[in-house]
């Protein structure tokens, strides 16, 4: 049992209650004026000198006033209610060189210094490429409650600053999803562009891997804090300014060396920053390439491009934007303790094995999705912003896999391989002998290719009336095993356009409309016929239920007994026609001592399913293309800062919206037949978060505390049942499924000494599943038996895609002029295994005691051992001036090396699942027991770059 919130009485369960909650909020716009004192109002706007691009999320101060603001995503600041005077500004932050300026203001109520250029930092940069502001140049504390404030912008509270990101980072080196969101809850921007995958909403920034050079221009907002580019997820929203103009000066040529993943990566990149003309261009690209990773078997080789060229004239700017990462590896797999054990390690991966003396991987995974964007951007006038975008992305991800017709699984690790399998038969001497030889010869843990090519060389078989031809006979060496790849082709159009408006000193607008359209072709393919000549595209397990019907075995009745080469699909294949189209629309206010925001949304998600086989078992429900899915979603959401003084805020933000189910969600068994699952409906989000966040000279704390409740979600799990009472492949459909996720994170910076500070972060949280939902069994082969629906019983038990439910962090930097040398200390406590849900129910324990050893060991779940990791990190920029004279006087160079568990420990457990296999004929999990990944042991990544 664990600590269990109703969020029912504490969230906005009802849109016209969250609505009416969110207009209360607008309705504070109190204000203090500074009783005595002539004021007036300060703005300006910095822009960086080289490329002429707005420098947001930079930290603008009124030294003498104690006053601090953060420019906003066109660089614009305002300060309000300022006592007419001298002052020092300074400015800092993000990526801008340090530097300060005379302010006077004696008789103006609005003093205009128009636009300030910055210029870029030549501090040493954290490797990790995410944004920190420093604290190092605020004004000294007078404890800010003189009344002196301004009416600092919002955005303090929702973009980068180091507390926030400090604690992400200390999530994400953790691998820990914040808040214990397993789902996609952020919004990824690029150019304009969502960038999310519309099928399932997951952030797709794998297609930017090895750009860090040009995707620099990120700005990020956290939680449910407003986002000046779109309404945000539950985790915040992510945009990234990719354009040549955006690029700084620079050419670049670097060099990383890591023993994880890729191995080797080489790159360069050139930039012109915006020129006198209004052009500007970038280029960029690298390769990677390894022959194993950390783990064996694990072969890496990608290449990534970046092209770019802008175009400045007058008050419009046009963009074109072209980027790709293809990359095709080796995965790893996740094995029981037994296959550990047996293989005496915890890297034991049983995707690979040897061919011709040299390690092949029957898992790859290959990925190339290349996009092109399209931007143009209009300033009819300095207080209002229209931009637009469309893109086109297209290419494939392809995953790789065994397959096999009329043949026992070829898989090392497949359960009847191993002694346990025997151990639960009673078979014990069968068990000590497979042991034994397993022992004595640790190949039998690897794919065996040798025997799947000697299988199917002897396989000499005649194919009859082939490809539906009667009469048509071929004999020929028949592939009993295929490597094939399931084959994800997109063609996705996107198109975006939005407008900013500053209405006056204290309001501004946002809009925007977003389209996208996307036909997705799913299909399976044989990429190597291991030797044999020609493979039949047969449903092996549907002939084995149905048999001496000739048809129900068929994959496609329109070319029945079809002959399938290297290249040729076969199995199933089907398009997805997606169509998402959405509105939001935003407002934010800006006062002395309130800032606060509202935001809405509606969203159209429609989707439907072609199918380009007729399968022999659902003839006419298979073909064709079939009643399109729509969903039509609202949401909203608004949020309240208070400016306790110039540096301490309080804040409270609330959204609720819906979510339409994915396609994978909605059509029970798209390979095979159209049909949806039972009342198909929209996912619901409640959530609210509140907290403070201090920032002083010696010191900064953030403190935020937050309650989601995910309702009505669905979620379909498909895998081959091997229990006795199944013996297919079946879908389990998993309906009005709760989820709650409650906690808080806490992160502070304290500055030791000069150039060290010490940031501590923790992270507790509760993820767990809030109902009972309702499950459904469909069977894939097998037309005639009758769906089984059942009752699962998994309320209050954790959530285990939530990972690690408690997280505590230390990082100690030490920051002098041009270097950096840090070192993280992470603990990570409450790990559960994924639960099977077909374990929680009556019929699982059918016959067994209560409370005894074997109920317990069917209805507990597994906690994971704890864990402690120490990561370290050296970087080092060298001002080569000296060294390097003429048109390369500007060279540098940067060097970094990073160690993650540094301390090599082994034995740290990453991800833990049940099997949803279970057999319900003894009632013994040990049948199909939990799988586990570590974590690697010390690795290393070393950056080496040089910059003219």
């Amino acid at each position: 049992m664990i600590f269990h919130i109703n969020l029912n009485s504490i969230l906005f369960m009802s849109s016209k209650f969250n609505l009416l909650f969110i207009l209360l909020l607008l309705g504070v716009t109190t204000s203090w004026a500074q009783d005595g004192k002539k004021t007036g109002i300060v703005k300006g706007k910095l822009i960086n000198r080289t490329s002429k691009k707005p420098a947001n999320d930079a930290i603008v101060v009124l030294k003498e006033a104690n006053i601090i603001v953060t420019t906003d995503g066109e660089g614009a600041f305002t300060f309000y209610k300022v006592p007419y005077g001298t002052y020092t500004m300074l400015i800092s932050g993000n990526g801008i060189k340090t530097d300060s300026i005379t302010v006077t203001n004696t008789d103006k109520q609005q003093l205009n210094l128009g636009k300030i250029e910055v210029d870029n930092s030549e501090a040493t940069v954290d490797n990790s490429k995410i944004p920190t502001i420093s604290d190092e140049n605020l004004p000294p504390d007078t404890g800010g409650d003189d009344g002196t404030v301004s009416a600092t912008s919002a955005a303090v509270n929702t973009t980068d600053n180091n507390t926030q990101t400090q604690t992400q980072l200390a999530l994400l080196q953790s691998g820990v999803r914040r808040r214990g969101y397993s789902r996609a809850e952020n919004e990824s921007i690029i150019n304009g562009l969502p960038v999310n995958n519309i099928e399932n909403g997951d952030a797709i920034f794998g297609q930017i891997a090895g750009l860090n050079d040009v995707m620099r221009g990120r700005s990020t907002s956290f939680g449910l804090g407003m986002s000046p580019y779109s309404f945000g997820g539950l985790r915040g929203s992510s945009t990234i300014d990719a354009t040549a103009a955006s690029q700084r000066r620079q050419a670049v040529v670097s060099y990383v060396a890591n023993n994880r993943t890729f191995g080797n990566q080489i790159g360069g990149t050139v930039s012109t920053g915006l020129m006198k003309n209004g052009w500007a261009y970038s280029v960029s690209g690298c390769y990677r390439w390894t022959p194993e990773g950390y783990r064996p078997g694990t072969e890496y080789e990608g290449y990534s491009w970046y092209g770019a060229v802008s175009k400045v004239f007058g008050k419009h700017e046009l963009n074109l934007t072209s980027y790709n990462a293809y990359n095709k590896h080796g995965r790893a797999s996740t094995e029981t303790k037994e296959a550990f054990d047996l293989a005496g390690n915890h890297f034991y991966n049983s995707n690979w094995g040897y061919q011709n003396g040299k390690k092949r991987n029957a898992r790859d995974i290959e990925t190339s999705l290349p996009t092109i964007i399209l931007n143009y951007e209009y300033k009819p006038q300095n207080n209002l912003v229209w931009k637009t975008a469309v893109g086109y992305t297209f290419g494939k991800t392809s995953r790789y896999g065994l397959d096999w017709n009329n043949a026992q699984s070829p898989l090392p690790n497949y359960y009847r391989n191993l002694p346990s399998y025997y151990e639960w038969l009673g078979d014990t001497s069968t068990a000590i002998a497979v042991r034994n030889q397993i022992k004595a010869n640790p190949s039998q843990l690897q794919v065996n290719w040798d025997r799947l090519y000697n299988s199917n060389y002897t396989n000499v078989t005649t194919l009859n009336d082939v490809n539906g031809i009667i009469g048509k006979n071929i004999t020929g060496k028949e592939s009993i095993y295929v490597l094939s790849k399931d084959v994800e082709d997109t063609k996705k159009f996107s198109f975006n356009t939005n407008i900013e408006y500053s209405a006056n000193t204290h309001t501004t607008l946002y809009a925007g409309l977003s389209v996208i359209s996307q036909l997705t072709e799913q299909y399976r393919q044989v990429d190597d016929l291991l030797g044999g000549e020609f493979y039949v595209n047969y449903n092996q397990f549907a002939a084995q239920a149905y048999v001496g019907n000739p048809n129900f075995n068929q994959n496609n009745l329109n070319q029945p007994n079809a002959l399938i080469k290297k290249g040729d699909k076969y199995g199933y294949d089907y398009y997805f026609h997606y169509n998402k189209s959405f509105l939001w629309a935003q407002a934010a206010f800006n006062y002395n001592k309130f800032d606060y925001f509202i935001a809405m949304e509606g969203v159209v998600n429609s989707f439907t399913r072609e199918g380009l086989f007729r399968n022999g078992l659902f003839p006419n429900n298979s073909y064709g293309t079939t009643p399109a899915q729509s969903f039509f979603n609202v949401g909203v959401k608004g949020g309240i800062t208070y400016k306790i003084n110039g540096r301490s805020f309080a804040f409270l933000n609330a959204s609720y919206s819906g979510e339409a189910p994915t396609i994978r969600n909605t059509y029970i068994s798209p390979a095979t037949r159209d049909f949806v699952i039972n009342n198909p409906k929209a996912e619901k989000n409640a959530a609210m978060e509140i907290g403070y966040q201090i920032r002083k000279q010696v010191y900064s704390l953030r403190a935020e505390g937050y309650a989601t409740l995910i309702t009505d979600a669905t979620d379909i799990r498909r895998f081959y049942n091997d229990d006795p009472s199944y013996r297919t492949f079946i879908n389990y459909v998993i309906q009005n499924e709760n989820i709650q996720h409650i906690g808080a994170e806490v992160s502070s910076e304290v500055k030791i000494v000069k150039d060290l500070s010490a940031t501590g972060t923790v992270s507790i949280q509760q993820a767990f599943y809030a109902n009972n939902p309702n499950v459904t069994v469909y069977l894939d082969n097998d037309t005639s038996r009758v769906t089984t629906t059942r009752q699962v019983y998994v309320k209050n038990y954790y959530y285990g895609g939530a990972g690690p439910q408690s997280v505590y962090s230390l990082n100690l930097t030490y920051r002098p002029r041009g270097f950096l040398a840090s070192v993280r200390f992470n603990y990570l406590d409450r790990r559960y295994v994924d639960i099977n849900m077909d374990r929680r129910t009556p019929q699982a324990a059918d016959n067994v005691v209560p409370n005894s050893a074997l109920w317990h060991s069917i209805f507990d779940q597994e906690k994971l051992p704890s864990a402690f990791t120490m990561d370290a990190r050296i970087n080092k920029n060298i001002n080569l001036d000296k060294y390097v004279k003429g048109p390369l006087s500007r060279t540098s160079l940067y060097i970094s090396v990073g160690v993650n568990n540094v301390l090599d420990d082994k034995n740290i457990i990453t991800t833990g699942f049940e099997q949803l296999r279970y057999d319900f004929s003894d009632r013994y999990p040990g049948k199909f027991p939990t799988k586990y990944q570590y974590g690697c042991g010390r690795t290393y990544t070393i950056t080496v770059s040089l910059k003219f």
